[in-house]
């Protein structure tokens, strides 16, 4: 029953509505009502601008991390089965990010904290999504599109790394693999207006929230 209480306290992690009690701090507003309508960072600098949004950033990939890194390890563990553990707090806090107990189970869409999650396990992975995602978002202009490019690179670049001798363990390649599958299902609705032409470009910012 105690590994319980790591589980449950990386769903409660997660589940804190970063950019909904910041936008509420911050200027009063429900950031749910303005904007795109996500409480995520993107939207957070799309209508508070870039304060807001980095504070947000660092908060929501700080919870995945600490999750996955922290929270799992306050028991003991068999050797074992500790990255699988650790892995699940950290998918957990994912899951508690998009489905927040705190705000009608309605919350972002969970990329900052799965990559704080990786960040606990393969920093160097993080850093060719992040390269991907600058390259992608410099160029098309779409936060979305930037960020799922970013996640299919990461599960290519770890596939590469087992091929060429850089040791990846399979619980860090299939936990990357369901964050994957679980983000495409949480941009869903941008993959449909990517394919149409409709997707907000970065450029297109609404004015912040003087």
């Amino acid at each position: 029953m105690k590994y319980l209480l790591p589980i449950l306290l990386s769903y409660l992690a997660g589940s804190i509505p970063t950019s909904i009690w910041l936008a509420r701090l911050w200027k009063g507003i429900d950031i749910r009502q303005h904007g795109s309508g996500n409480a995520g960072a993107t939207n957070v600098y799309r209508v508070l601008g870039p304060v807001p949004a980095l504070i947000t950033a660092i908060i929501d990939s700080g919870k995945g991390w600490i999750s996955a890194y922290y929270f799992s390890r306050i028991f003991d563990m068999p050797e074992q089965y500790q990255v699988w553990y650790s892995l699940g707090c950290g998918l957990v806090a994912v899951v508690g990010h998009i489905y927040t107990l705190f705000a009608g189970f309605k919350g972002g869409k969970g990329v900052l904290t799965g990559a704080g999650v990786l960040a606990a396990f393969d920093p160097f992975a993080l850093i060719v999504g992040v390269v991907v995602f600058g390259l992608i978002l410099a160029v098309f202009k779409m936060v979305s599109l930037g960020s799922l490019a970013a996640a299919g690179s990461i599960i290519f670049f770890l596939l590469l790394s087992n091929i060429f001798g850089r040791k990846v363990e399979m619980p860090v390649f299939f936990a990357c693999l369901l964050l994957t599958l679980l983000l495409f299902y949480t941009h869903r609705g941008n993959l449909k207006r990517i394919l149409t032409g409709t997707e907000r470009k970065i450029g297109q910012k609404d004015k912040p929230i003087a």
